[in-house]
């Protein structure tokens, strides 16, 4: 068995899940139960007696085995565990899980930004380098990266967030770096479903502590992402010349009144001021854009 005990409870808790069809009932019997840090679910006299239990226990066990010591566990009052609104009590990461304390900022693109939407990312990343904040990103099945991953190979601190740790893990395009944490709500083993991208939006506004929205297609992905943020009137801010693109519906919502804008390097400290703060330049004068040439 591993010599961690979180990742004998992380097998446990999938293996009960399963069998229960309930993961907040699993959390919930698992916490009452003696020994579910120290014996396989089988062997505990609270589960041994459950249809299928040792052969779900045993699939997931090699399934973890299979992504050996790469992901680790961390398991609500047990850790310093980060606060996830109750949507999860265990969380399953590879990295330093200590940038999840750090000031977070989800930084939001399309994969293929305009001309303009790669010059303010460049912006951008050195602003939050400066800074010293945390780049968050919902990471694609397909191992789609960052906003600034896109443009360059951006070494700034960042946390990517997946549908489980097996499809993040094996993917072929995550960055393996001093300063990167990735981070599921779901374990090895775990069938992906289609829901499990909006679980993992909402993990990516629950753990970030604020948005910027550089550019996106009308009813792109990041603006399903962003669109949370604003729901859980967490700070939130739009790149002021793509909000003026005649061509996006979406950013004339009403929805974004209460947003502010990145006009200039410089802009982004202003993300975490109360409203009204941002100062005289807070209608972001930032020159000619390359957007004009589209009027």
């Amino acid at each position: 068995m591993f010599s961690d005990g979180n990742r004998l409870f992380g097998v446990n808790y999938e293996t009960l899940s399963k069998i229960k069809g309930d993961r907040n009932s699993a959390w919930s019997e698992l916490l009452k139960a003696k020994n579910s840090f120290d014996l396989p679910l089988y062997e505990m006299r609270e589960f041994e007696s459950l249809d299928g239990v040792r052969e779900a226990f045993e699939y997931f066990y090699e399934e973890a085995l299979i992504l050996d010591d790469r992901y680790s566990v961390l398991v609500d009052g047990k850790n310093t565990f980060p606060n996830l609104n109750n949507i999860a009590h265990v969380l399953y990461y590879e990295g330093n899980r200590e940038l999840l304390f750090g000031k977070k900022v989800s930084v939001l693109a399309m994969k293929h930004p305009s001309l303009q939407g790669k010059s303010d990312l460049f912006k951008i990343a050195e602003e939050m380098g400066d800074l010293g904040y945390v780049d968050v990103f919902p990471l694609e099945r397909e191992g789609f990266l960052s906003s600034f991953a896109i443009i360059y190979d951006y070494q700034g601190p960042i946390i990517g967030v997946g549908n489980t740790i097996g499809s993040v893990l094996s993917s072929t395009r995550i960055i393996s770096q001093k300063e990167s944490l990735y981070i599921s709500l779901y374990g090895p083993g775990v069938k992906e479903v289609r829901f499990f991208s909006i679980l993992r939006n909402d993990l990516v506004s629950i753990v970030s502590d604020g948005a910027l929205l550089v550019e996106e297609k009308d009813g792109g992905p990041m603006w399903r992402v962003f669109d949370r943020f604003i729901a859980l009137s967490k700070p939130s801010m739009i790149v002021k010349e793509f909000s003026k693109n005649p061509n996006s519906r979406f950013s004339k919502r009403d929805i974004l009144k209460a947003v502010k804008y990145y006009g200039k390097k410089g802009d982004l400290k202003h993300l975490f001021q109360k409203k009204g703060k941002q100062g005289k330049n807070s209608d972001g004068d930032s020159g000619p854009s390359l957007f004009d040439t589209l009027l």
